[in-house]
């Protein structure tokens, strides 16, 4: 949970680099920043979320990623009684630019699929860039097909 305004920043950054024109003022960063540090704090305290930090030699955090964890409902391939099944949505993969391009996005998702065995998810799930695209099908990613249907607007 100490990770929490660290994550929060990242998630900020990322926030300001893939915004559209107009978006990223520093108000909405600002809030932004604020509402991410409370929603790790609580979904890590939670147990609901895991997060990886990089961080430079000087201790500043330079990338990040993190894990939604999600049980899925009992079926009649998992009627529960321990055989429960987990799906881990990954999110925030993010690496502050004068870092890139060093393995770090590579080594964080490689810790995190080590992590997710161990913890006995089922599977990775994500959603990526097409230029990061590569980079996740080189660890074995596929595409899948997704659905959406959105309920309203975001403000």
């Amino acid at each position: 949970m100490e990770d929490a305004p660290a994550l929060a920043g990242l998630r900020a950054a990322m926030a300001r680099e893939w915004a559209e024109e107009g978006q990223a003022t520093p108000e909405r960063l600002a809030t932004l920043e604020a509402a991410a540090e409370r929603y790790f704090a609580g979904q890590i305290e939670r147990g609901a979320v895991r997060s990886w930090l990089a961080v430079a030699d000087d201790g500043i955090p330079i990338a990040s990623a993190s894990a939604l964890l999600s049980l899925y409902p009992p079926s009649l391939r998992s009627l529960g009684g321990g055989s429960e099944r987990f799906v881990a949505y990954i999110f925030g993969v993010y690496t502050v630019p004068a870092y890139r391009r060093r393995g770090l996005a590579r080594r964080l998702m490689e810790v995190i699929s080590a992590w997710g065995r161990a913890a006995g998810v089922d599977r990775l799930e994500l959603r990526t860039s097409l230029q990061a695209r590569p980079l996740y099908e080189s660890l074995g990613f596929q595409a899948s097909e997704l659905l959406r249907l959105k309920l309203r607007e975001q403000p």
